[in-house]
């Protein structure tokens, strides 16, 4: 049903809504609005609704256009005018170029051909030498600039080719030693290094909690696989993986799908569920604790001290009993 128009008078003071529209259609992109995105302006502009005045508005509009576009074609008139001013200036500097003879142009261009005869130097000739002076000079420049460019460039290119020689050689040699020692059976200091030590599958990192590896709370049906009401995000990921293989839900036919059980199901309200895209499902069973209430947080953060003093005791324990093997 369309909203018809009230009766009232319009919302709000009308020459202000009549400067807003002007300012408004006076923007580029203006002609890409629709009467309906001009309404919203209105309304968050002066926080009013103006949907019951759409009529009215419409009326606003139109009369803005055209004050513009009467803008547009005076500025336009007036460009012409220069334009024709300009050309009109042109065409009187050619009349007055015109006017001036062609025989005085040519009495002009003749006296300053004289001068400039008169100006140039007169160009020294050429002493004619003999074949044995010629040659005794060419012969001594020729020496000249032989000796010239060996002492420069010659002798400074032979001394940088031997110290780049000698620097690539000896860069060479180290490389090979470091690759020599990483890649031998003691490595030497590269033995002990970050790179060389692989982590244990199987560790017990169940006291360890930091920034993103701290306990969250699991919904009830979460719990039904993952079996705790507190657990780490990547622990209910791994167990979920788990669950899967146990029960054999892969798809068949597809191996990237997994077919969901009665427990599965309770969870993500699907039958069938892409592997790697399931974890945006489980966001909302598992809350972490910067979406938690007060109470929640601190019940969180108890049991984690909980399980990291006994992660403590486990550790020194199986340290303790080591040892005492060695």
């Amino acid at each position: 049903m369309a909203t018809e128009e009230p009766i009232t008078s319009f919302p709000m003071d009308k020459e202000a809504a009549e400067e807003e529209i002007a300012l408004l259609v006076r923007k580029p992109g203006f002609d890409d609005l629709t009467v309906a995105d001009i309404i919203r302006h209105m309304n968050n502009r002066f926080n009013t609704n103006f949907d019951s005045y759409k009529s009215q508005l419409k009326e606003m509009v139109i009369e803005e256009i055209k004050k513009r576009n009467q803008e547009k074609d005076s500025s336009d008139e007036s460009g012409s005018d220069s334009d024709n001013d300009s050309d009109h200036e042109k065409e009187k500097k050619k009349k007055l170029k015109t006017e001036i003879p062609e025989e005085k142009e040519k009495v002009v261009k003749k006296e300053v051909k004289e001068e400039v005869e008169e100006t140039k130097p007169e160009k020294p000739q050429k002493q004619k030498k003999s074949a044995k002076e010629d040659d005794s000079d060419s012969d001594s420049g020729v020496d000249d600039a032989v000796i010239k460019k060996s002492s420069k460039n010659s002798a400074p290119r032979v001394q940088s080719d031997m110290a780049t020689t000698i620097k690539s050689s000896r860069r060479a040699a180290a490389s090979d030693a470091l690759k020599q020692i990483r890649y031998t059976s003691g490595g030497g200091r590269y033995a002990n290094s970050k790179k060389n030590k692989v982590k244990d599958p199987n560790a017990d990192n169940s006291g360890k909690f930091g920034p993103m590896t701290k306990l969250c709370y699991i919904s009830t049906e979460l719990q039904q696989i993952t079996k705790d009401q507190w657990m780490k995000r990547c622990d209910v990921v791994k167990v979920l993986w788990d669950y899967i293989k146990e029960k054999n839900l892969k798809d068949p036919k597809n191996g990237q799908f997994i077919l969901c059980d009665d427990v599965l199901k309770s969870i993500f309200n699907k039958n069938r569920i892409k592997g790697f895209g399931m974890t945006k499902f489980l966001t909302k069973h598992i809350i972490g604790t910067s979406d938690m209430v007060p109470d929640m947080r601190e019940e969180a953060e108890a049991e984690m001290d909980k399980r990291r003093k006994e992660w403590k005791v486990r550790s020194l324990a199986f340290h303790y009993q080591s040892t005492n093997i060695i």
